[in-house]
C-alpha cells in the first residue's frame, strides 16, 4: 500500500526522473555518462509488476577478454532488461537529471525505449513531472 509519509522527489521545470535498476544502480556508471559528478542522493524506489531479465542479445564489437592463444570476442552479450509480470516487484532508485541530460541517457540506452511510470512507483512520491524506465525495444 502506497504510504502517504512517502519520501517526496521534487522535480523543477527542465527535470525528469530516471528508474535506476541496472548499471544505473551504480554511481560510476551514471557520473560517465552524464560526464560530472552526480551531487543528488540516490532515492531507492520500487515498481510493481516489473521484473528484470538478461533477454536482450546484441552481436559484440567491442568486449573481449584476454586468453593465451589471444584475445576472445564472444559472439553476442546479453543485456539486461526489465519485462512486465503480474506479482513481481523491481527495486531501484529515481535518479534526477535535467531534459538535456535525459537525451544523453536515450543514447546510451539506444536499444530501449523510454516508458514513464510515475504514477506506478511505490516508496517515493513524485512531483513537479515524470520518471521513466528503459525497457528494451
Amino acid at each position: 500500500m502506497k504510504s502517504n509519509h512517502r519520501p517526496i522527489v521534487s522535480l523543477r521545470p527542465g527535470e525528469a526522473g530516471i528508474f535506476g535498476y541496472g548499471s544505473l544502480l551504480s554511481r560510476a556508471s551514471l557520473e560517465r555518462t552524464l560526464g560530472q559528478k552526480y551531487e543528488p542522493a540516490l532515492q531507492t524506489a520500487s515498481l510493481p509488476g516489473w521484473r528484470r531479465t538478461w533477454d536482450v542479445r546484441q552481436p559484440n564489437r567491442a568486449y573481449y577478454a584476454e586468453s593465451a592463444q589471444g584475445r576472445v570476442y564472444p559472439e553476442n552479450i546479453l543485456y539486461l532488461n526489465v519485462t512486465a509480470q503480474p506479482g513481481s516487484v523491481l527495486n531501484g532508485v529515481v535518479i534526477v537529471v535535467t531534459v538535456e541530460q535525459l537525451a544523453a541517457f536515450d543514447q546510451r540506452e539506444w536499444m530501449y525505449d523510454r516508458l514513464a511510470v510515475t504514477r506506478d512507483l511505490h516508496e517515493v512520491r513524485i512531483i513537479g513531472g515524470d520518471v521513466f524506465l528503459y525497457t528494451a525495444k
